[in-house]
C-alpha cells in the first residue's frame, strides 16, 4: 500500500511510502504509475518512476518495540503532618507499565517507616493485562516520628522530637511474565516537612469571678475554636477536668459548681460557668481543663491547649452585702409581737449568707436583755442562720424603744449590717408596714409603687371590753404624705386600693430625697392607729449617647458622611441644653489620621472626597449640666466610589432576656443613581447559632432582600454578645 505525496505545483520529484507488518518482507517492483493532480482547476498528467528495480528485496526497519518496564509518575513527593504530629497533605504519585504484559505485574511498596501508611492497602499495587496502560495512584501518610502527642510537651511549637525526614519508597516487581519478573524499578523519594501552627496553642489569662458572684469567666489569650462547640456545652465536663467520665466526676463537679450548673462560650476567648444551686467554689480554688479540646480558631491549627490547672481569682469589682431589713411594724401595739425580716438582703452570689441579730436599748434605763434572749434562741448554735426572726411581745418593754440590727455576711466573707428602730406602745395598734428595702432607690424615669400591709391590732392582752371597743369593727382607713414637702403630686386616689400609692414616671426630682408615710387606722376607732413610713432617694442617670446607622457601616468616598446623634438621650430630662463632642481616629492605630473639623452639633456632615479610604472610628460624647456620658462609638470604612449607603436603627436596649421572644431589626438603604436595584443580605457575624433568624414561617441564617428581619432571641446563647449585619 502507498501513499503518494506530491507537490502542489507538480514540479518537483514525488515522494512515496509504504508500510507492512513488523518483519515481514516487503518488495517493490518498477512500472509506472499515473497520477491524477489537480491544482487551481487544472489537470496535470505528469508520469513518475519509481527507482527500485523489479528485482530488489528488502527488509524495512520495524517500528521500535517498547520493552518491559515500569515508569513512575515523579522521581520525588512531597507529604506534610502537622505541629500535634498528624497527617496533613498526602504524598502522591502514579504507576503505569510500559508495555502489555502476559499475566498479571504486582508492585510492592516498601522501604518505608513505621511511621508512614501507604495505600492502596496491603502496600501493593497489581497491573493485569487488561489495565495494563491505566496508571495507579500511589498514596503516602506520613506523620511525626514519634508515639506522643502532641509531639512536643506542654503545648510548645518546636521541639527536637518534631523534625521533617526524608522516606524512600522501594518497587519489588513479581510477575510470570519473563520481561517483568524481577525487573529493576527506581525508588522515590518522599520528602516529609512539618507545618507549623502560625500561633501557640490558647493559654488560660485568667479565670475570675463575675462580679454578682453567681459565676467564673475563664478568659483565653486568644480566640479559641469553642472546643468544637456551637454556645451551650453539653456538659461543663466536655472542657473541665474532673477525672475520667463517670459519676464520680459528676459528683465532684456538681459539689463544686452545684447541680444544674452549666458552661458555654459567650465569646471565642470567654468560657463562662454558670453557677447551679449550692455552689461551693470559692477564689483560690484550682481548675482544669482537659487535653484536646481547646485550639486556636485560625486554621489549620493542630496544637489543643494542654491539661492546664489554674486558679480560681476574686471578683474585680465584687458584690457586697447589702441588709434589707423591715420591721412588721416600727410602732407595736401593747398585744403584739415583732417579726424582724431581711429577706431582702442581696449580694449573696445565690448561696446561703450568715446572719447574727442584735438588740439593744435605744435610751438609758431600758434593758434589751429579754430581747437579745429571743434572738438568741430564735438562732440556735449550729442551726441555719436566719434572716427572719419573731420577738414575742412580752419580750418587748412597753413605752420603750429597741434598736435591732441585722449582720449578713457571704461567702466571701465581705459583710454589711443595717438596723432598724422599734417603739413598743402602751395601747393597741394596727400592725403597719411598707413593703420594700427601707430606704428604697430609685430614678426619675420608673414609676414608685408603694404598698402598706396591716392588719388589725392584736387585743389578747386587754381586758375583754377594752378589746372590744377597740376592735368592734374590722375595716381600715389608710391616709399618705410626704413629709419633706418635696413631692407636690397627687397622694390621694393613685390607685384603686387605698393600700398603693402609685407615683408615675417624670414625678420625683434627680438627686432628691422623699419620705413617704402611710397612717392605718381603725375606722369605727381612729385614735387606734399606727403610722409606717419609707425614704425614697432618687438617683441621677447616666445620659445616653446614641449615633444612628449602626455600629459599623460602609460609606463612598464620593458621597456625603452624615454622622447623627440627635437620638441621644436625658432620661432625667434635665431642660438644660445638650451638647455634643464628635471625635475621629483611625480604627486600627488610634491614630489622629481623619483630618476633619467636626462641629459641635447634634448632627454634622463630612463632605465628600474629605477622607482617604480606610477605616475610622467616629465617637460622640454628649454633655449636660455637668454629667457626661459614655462615648457612643460607630466604626465606618470608606470606601473609593459611590456604594449603596446602608444605616441600620439603633435598638430600644443593649440587653434581652432569653424569654423576650423576638427582636426586630431595621435598616435603610441608598444607592447611587436612579432606578438602580439593590441586593441586600442579613446575617450574624461569627455567631454560634446557625439560624439565629425568623423568615416566612421558618428559622433561617440568612435574610436577603429585606430592609426589615427579626431575630429570635430565644434561640440565642444567654449571657453571649451578637453582631448582626446588613450588607447592599
Amino acid at each position: 500500500p502507498f501513499a503518494w505525496t506530491v507537490p502542489a505545483d507538480g514540479t518537483a520529484a514525488p515522494k512515496y511510502f509504504f508500510a507492512c507488518g513488523a518483519g515481514v518482507h516487503c518488495s517493490l517492483y518498477a512500472q509506472k504509475f499515473q497520477l491524477i493532480v489537480t491544482n487551481f482547476g487544472k489537470t496535470n498528467r505528469p508520469t513518475f518512476q519509481p527507482t527500485f528495480q523489479p528485482t530488489d528485496q528488502f527488509a524495512p526497519t520495524p517500528p521500535p518495540t517498547q520493552s518491559a518496564g515500569v515508569t513512575l509518575s515523579a522521581a520525588a513527593a512531597n507529604a506534610t503532618f502537622s505541629n500535634l504530629g498528624s497527617v496533613l497533605k498526602l504524598g502522591r504519585y502514579e504507576l503505569v507499565l510500559n508495555r502489555k504484559p502476559t499475566a498479571p505485574v504486582r508492585i510492592d511498596l516498601g522501604g518505608l517507616s513505621a511511621f508512614m501508611q501507604v495505600f492502596p492497602a496491603g502496600g501493593f499495587v497489581v497491573f493485569t493485562p487488561e489495565n495494563w496502560d491505566t496508571p495507579r495512584d500511589v498514596a503516602l501518610k506520613a506523620s511525626a516520628a514519634s508515639t506522643r502527642r502532641p509531639v512536643c510537651p506542654l503545648g510548645q511549637r518546636t521541639c527536637s522530637a518534631l523534625v521533617g525526614r526524608t522516606e524512600t519508597v522501594t518497587h519489588s516487581v513479581t510477575s510470570n511474565d519473563p520481561e517483568y519478573q524481577e525487573l529493576s524499578v527506581a525508588d522515590l523519594q518522599l520528602d516529609v516537612a512539618v507545618v507549623y501552627d502560625a500561633l501557640d496553642p490558647p493559654r488560660v489569662q485568667a479565670a475570675r469571678f463575675s462580679n454578682l458572684l453567681n459565676s467564673i469567666s475563664v478568659k483565653f489569650n486568644q480566640p479559641t475554636s469553642r472546643g468544637g462547640f456551637a454556645g451551650q456545652l453539653p456538659s461543663c465536663l466536655a472542657a473541665l477536668d474532673f477525672g475520667a467520665p463517670g459519676p464520680d466526676a459528676f459528683q465532684l463537679f456538681a459539689s463544686l459548681f452545684g447541680p444544674g450548673a452549666m458552661c458555654a462560650f459567650t465569646d471565642p476567648s470567654t468560657l463562662k460557668i454558670i453557677f447551679g444551686s449550692g455552689a461551693t467554689v470559692v477564689p483560690g480554688d484550682l481548675l482544669s481543663l482537659r487535653d484536646g479540646i481547646i485550639k486556636n480558631v485560625l486554621r489549620p491549627a493542630s496544637l489543643f491547649l494542654a491539661n492546664q490547672t489554674f486558679a480560681v481569682q476574686s471578683p474585680s469589682s465584687p458584690t457586697v452585702p447589702i441588709v434589707g431589713l423591715s420591721a412588721s411594724s416600727l410602732a407595736v401595739g401593747v398585744c403584739e409581737g415583732l417579726l424582724l425580716d431581711g429577706s431582702s438582703t442581696s449580694g449573696s452570689g445565690g448561696r446561703g449568707m450568715t446572719y447574727s441579730w442584735a438588740a439593744e436599748a435605744a435610751s438609758a434605763g431600758v434593758s434589751a436583755a429579754n430581747a437579745s434572749a429571743a434572738l438568741a434562741k430564735a438562732t440556735p448554735p449550729g442551726k441555719p442562720a436566719r434572716f427572719k426572726v419573731w420577738v414575742p411581745s412580752e419580750a418587748l418593754p412597753r413605752g420603750a424603744t429597741l434598736k435591732f440590727t441585722l449582720m449578713a455576711t457571704n461567702f466571701l466573707g465581705n459583710s454589711h449590717t443595717a438596723s432598724v428602730a422599734v417603739t413598743k406602745l402602751g395601747l393597741p395598734a394596727p400592725n403597719v408596714r411598707i413593703g420594700g428595702s427601707n430606704p428604697t432607690v430609685t430614678t426619675r424615669s420608673k414609676s414608685l409603687l408603694l404598698y402598706a400591709t396591716a392588719a388589725i391590732p392584736t387585743v389578747g392582752c386587754l381586758g375583754a371590753s377594752a378589746a372590744a371597743a377597740a376592735t368592734s369593727d374590722a375595716a381600715m382607713g389608710f391616709v399618705w404624705t410626704e413629709t419633706t414637702g418635696h413631692y407636690t403630686g397627687p397622694l390621694a386616689g393613685t390607685s384603686p386600693n387605698p393600700r398603693v400609692l402609685n407615683i408615675p414616671p417624670g414625678s420625683l426630682t434627680p438627686n432628691a430625697s422623699y419620705t413617704f408615710q402611710v397612717v392605718a387606722f381603725m375606722k369605727s376607732s381612729p385614735a387606734v392607729n399606727n403610722t409606717a413610713s419609707i425614704t425614697v432617694t432618687v438617683a441621677p442617670q447616666a445620659l445616653v449617647a446614641r449615633i444612628a446607622g449602626g455600629a459599623y457601616r460602609q460609606v463612598g468616598r464620593g458621597g456625603d458622611l452624615g454622622l447623627d446623634g440627635s437620638g441621644s438621650a436625658d432620661p432625667d430630662e434635665d431642660p438644660a441644653a445638650m451638647s455634643y463632642a464628635w471625635a475621629c481616629v483611625d480604627a486600627a492605630t488610634d491614630a489622629d489620621t481623619c483630618g476633619l473639623w467636626l462641629a459641635g452639633d447634634a448632627a454634622v456632615t463630612v463632605a465628600s472626597n474629605s477622607m482617604a479610604a480606610g477605616t475610622y472610628r467616629f465617637s460622640l460624647v454628649v454633655a449636660k449640666a455637668g454629667r457626661t456620658s459614655a462615648a457612643a462609638t460607630a466604626v465606618i470604612e470608606v470606601l473609593a466610589g459611590s456604594p449603596p449607603a446602608v444605616s441600620i436603627a439603633s435598638l430600644t436596649s443593649t440587653k434581652y432576656n432569653a424569654d423576650v421572644g423576638y427582636v426586630s431589626l431595621a435598616a435603610t438603604v441608598e444607592a447611587a443613581g436612579s432606578g438602580l436595584g439593590v441586593a441586600t443580605m442579613w446575617e450574624a457575624v461569627d455567631s454560634d447559632v446557625a439560624a439565629p433568624f425568623q423568615f416566612m414561617g421558618a428559622n433561617a441564617a440568612t435574610v436577603a432582600n429585606r430592609l426589615g428581619t427579626v431575630v429570635r432571641v430565644g434561640s440565642l446563647t444567654a449571657g453571649a454578645t451578637y453582631t448582626f449585619q446588613l450588607t447592599a
